[in-house]
């Protein structure tokens, strides 16, 4: 289904457009399922919450971007550690950080895609993770040293 949508979704002019069309996607298996017992699978369920949250982004709808990570985090926790899970929260806290700018707020989504990307041991997925904190991290480190004169 999802090798599908990418291509159609090429098509479409504006963002505005990408986001009715994946909501539209979203809620279709919904729709089936009162017809028949298919539903999307997982994977592509978090696939499609994921690339609704880059359009809200694009669409300057942060809120709503947010929530698409959340509730792809949600949709993806319960199953076996994946990429995808991790990298939800890596974007996750890229939008909380857009938002607020407050590594309070936006570090600990990046401190779990550490803790998980270790876990699953994919070392493109940690890197990233890991460079995603590196600001965090340096900026604590200073901020030991300031302290501390």
């Amino acid at each position: 289904m999802l090798a599908e949508i990418k291509p159609y979704l090429a098509t479409l002019t504006s963002s505005q457009q990408r986001i009715d069309f994946l909501q539209q996607q979203q809620h279709q298996p919904q729709q089936q399922q009162q017809q028949s017992s298919t539903d999307l699978p997982i994977e592509q369920q978090g696939q499609l919450l994921h690339l609704l949250a880059i359009e809200q982004e694009v669409n300057h709808d942060l809120d709503g971007a947010i929530d698409s990570y959340t509730q792809e985090i949600a949709l993806l926790t319960p199953y076996p550690l994946s990429e995808a899970l991790i990298k939800s929260y890596i974007e996750r806290s890229f939008i909380l950080y857009l938002q607020t700018n407050d590594p309070l707020i936006y570090c600990p989504d990046r401190v779990v895609a550490i803790t998980l990307g270790r876990q699953l041991g994919e070392a493109t997925i940690l890197a990233e993770a890991l460079a995603q904190s590196a600001y965090f991290i340096i900026n604590r480190m200073n901020l030991g040293k300031v302290s501390k004169g």
